[in-house]
């Protein structure tokens, strides 16, 4: 397992879900890219994620592995160049731990084929 790892959707139910899966798993240091809201900022989404996942108080070492990045990762901001077709760059996840420069084009890293559901 890598030493850092980079996290976006961490309030959401996949993601927070995969935050525990690493915080208990994993001694990796983890960035969180969260969103802000109107009423809360991103650290105060995360707190409320981690009140949810930990209701008695998460452990101190796990709040000390992670790092909250403010932002978003929408194409619109990144001016991502979306692929012909559906407009899904791919179902497979980004396997990088920073965004890619504005003006890039985001491919996926995974074999021609390898999500056809074939054994």
């Amino acid at each position: 397992m890598p030493a850092e790892l980079f996290l976006t959707g961490a309030t959401g139910f996949i993601g927070s879900g995969l935050l525990q899966r690493w915080l208990e798993t994993t001694d990796a240091r983890l960035h969180l890219l969260i969103r802000p809201r109107r009423d809360q900022d991103p650290q105060r989404r995360l707190d409320a994620v981690l009140g949810e996942l930990y209701p008695d108080g998460a452990p101190a070492g796990h709040r000390r592995r992670i790092e909250v990045h403010r932002g978003t990762s929408s194409w619109k901001v990144w001016d991502w160049r979306r692929p012909p077709g559906n407009g899904c760059a791919s179902a497979s996840p980004i396997s990088s731990t920073a965004p890619p420069r504005p003006g890039s084009t985001w491919r996926s890293r995974m074999p021609a084929g390898s999500m056809s559901g074939a054994p």
